[in-house]
């Protein structure tokens, strides 16, 4: 290569550095605030709160920016504004609630202003007292909404809450209201959730609620009725005042019962429908029985009470004569809790005032009024059809007292608790009496009380007291006035050998008028088991100088 063609290094023009052309710094800041403008925008959408309005009636209790909305007791929302409807009728609360509770707010969804209530009938929203008035509501169904209409009071329970819900119908409005409670023999077991007028524009319908575990009470058979503060009925001297509680005087309240509850009663369907009766009465709830009696004479139809033991377990419903004339039938509604002692062998009976010389008997029948009495025999069959008794039985003998007989020509003043004695001390009582078979004498039955049963040997001899003493003395002397009035049955028990064997349950013993002079003289010694009582102990015979009469006076 020659040298012309050679490049001289140094005449090459030297290469000029390209310059990049780079953002500013100052044009990120826009993006920035962009970017934050955008977030706060979305986040204001997505978090804003949900805003509803609710039509008051008035705007009594409610404040803005201070009355909140609870849900299952935690806040759900707070009124942001009170206005007045556009047309005046109403006022318009605004609230904002949480947007997570949006799921919440739909077309069905309920709300009332719960404030503390004090009154006669009872006190309620008393926590309002510390956290304030609130405004409560019930979730719903259906679509979004934004416009709701406050409910004047708390809403009836759901059809699906647990328990039992059922309609009740009434010609007449009772008196209940919202949370008056209903019972089941006088325990509460539910409460009133709705009351309304009816379809027909005739009648009310009262919706209840019976709790889960007491459903199982109501059954088709089941009879309600209203109680609510407290009914009198009767007359002047037959006055009869029925309350089922306070609460249900104060607040009214709804009672049912089941009559003869069985294993075969059908269980009561959800929504099914009760009619409501105006009262006990009406309700006619439970076991009709019938019993016979000879005259009508002081039964009286809803009025006349069947009593256990001072407390009142029937009514009788109604009063029949009989077709041949022979007596009367009383239907009786019998407290279904009385099953158990309806069968044959239960003794019924008419108590009525009797005031005579040898008797005083059913004194408290002039207050309350006459009255039947039932002594139960719980091992017979069941029963619904009896014969009443002319008196009331005699006492039956508890295990170890010793039953007898007494057979005399006439029963004299003798009658169930008159007082049998020995030595003048009280060791039983007649139970009862009656004709002999054969017509001609009176059987008197007897009691022996257990721990004087060794005294009655075959050979005792029985006989009436009137007043006359029946001891072993000598002498006329007057018995108590108890004997004297009412008389009574006295015996004695020959001594040694001639008492003979001890009597059996049974034993048939003639009752005579009086006592002959020798029973008088028999004192037999017959041991008894007597714990706290000490043997007879023989004493010295006083002398003449030393006798209380004439009392030994010490020298002077």
């Amino acid at each position: 290569m020659s040298e012309t063609n050679a490049v001289d290094p140094q005449a090459l023009p030297e290469a000029a550095p390209e310059t990049k052309r780079r953002i500013s710094i100052i044009w990120l800041l826009p993006i920035i605030a962009a970017a934050i403008g955008g977030w706060l925008y979305y986040d204001s959408i997505v978090n804003a709160p949900i805003k509803v309005v609710v039509q008051f009636k008035t705007a009594d209790g409610i404040a803005a920016d201070k009355t909140k909305v609870l849900y299952k007791g935690l806040p759900a929302g707070k009124v942001s504004a009170v206005a007045l409807s556009p047309k005046g009728d109403a006022v318009e609360v605004k609230i904002e609630f949480d947007p997570e509770l949006e799921n919440l707010i739909r077309q069905n969804t309920e709300f009332w202003l719960v404030t503390p209530t004090v009154n006669m009938t009872g006190i309620t929203g008393l926590e309002t007292i510390v956290t304030g008035n609130y405004i409560a509501m019930r979730p719903g169904d259906g679509p979004p909404a934004s416009t709701f209409k406050a409910l004047d009071g708390p809403p009836p329970l759901d059809e699906n809450t647990p328990g039992l819900h059922l309609i009740l119908t009434s010609q007449e409005q009772p008196s209940v209201q919202y949370g008056s409670p209903v019972y089941y023999r006088r325990y509460e077991v539910g409460s009133v959730q709705t009351l309304a007028i009816a379809e027909d524009k005739q009648s009310f319908t009262i919706g209840i609620h019976i709790l889960p575990e007491y459903q199982n009470l109501v059954t088709k058979e089941s009879r309600f009725w209203d109680a609510s503060g407290f009914h009198v009925s009767g007359s002047i001297s037959d006055l009869d005042i029925r309350m089922e509680s306070l609460t249900a005087m104060l607040r009214g309240g709804i009672a049912f019962d089941t009559p003869d509850p069985g294993e075969t009663s059908t269980p009561a369907e959800n929504m099914e429908t009760f009619k409501l009766h105006k009262d006990f009465e009406e309700a006619q709830s439970g076991i009709a029985i019938f019993i016979r009696f000879a005259t009508g004479q002081g039964l009286k139809a809803r009025s006349t009470r069947v009593r256990f033991k001072g407390i009142d377990i029937g009514v009788v419903e109604r009063i029949t004569v009989l077709p041949d004339l022979s007596g009367v039938t009383a239907m009786v509604m019998m407290d279904p809790q009385s099953n158990r002692a309806l069968r044959e062998g239960t003794q019924f009976w008419l108590v009525s005032p009797k005031v005579s010389l040898s008797e005083v008997s059913g004194l408290e029948t002039l207050v309350g009024g006459t009255y039947i009495d039932m002594k139960p025999n719980l091992d017979g069959k069941a029963a619904r059809n009896f014969v009443a008794r002319d008196k009331a039985p005699g006492e039956t003998a508890d295990p170890g007292q010793l039953e007898i007989i007494l057979q005399g020509e006439r029963r004299g003043s003798l009658k169930a608790g008159s007082p049998v004695y020995f030595r003048q001390v009280q060791v039983g009582e007649v139970s009862d009496y009656e004709l002999a078979s054969t017509g001609d004498a009176v059987n008197i039955y007897v009691i022996i009380y257990k721990k004087y049963v060794p005294l009655v040997r075959e050979n005792s001899a029985f006989f009436n007291v009137s007043g006359m003493d029946f001891g072993l003395f000598s002498g006329l002397k007057t018995e108590s006035l108890e004997t004297l009035v009412a008389g009574g049955v006295a015996f004695a028990t020959p001594e040694g050998d001639a008492m003979g064997k001890p009597a059996k349950k049974g034993h048939i013993f003639q009752l005579h008028d009086k006592a002959r002079g020798t029973w008088l003289r028999w004192a037999p010694q017959i041991p008894l088991k007597l714990k706290k009582s000490p043997p007879r102990k023989e004493f010295p015979k006083p002398s003449a100088e030393t006798s209380p009469a004439n009392p030994q006076r010490p020298q002077p």
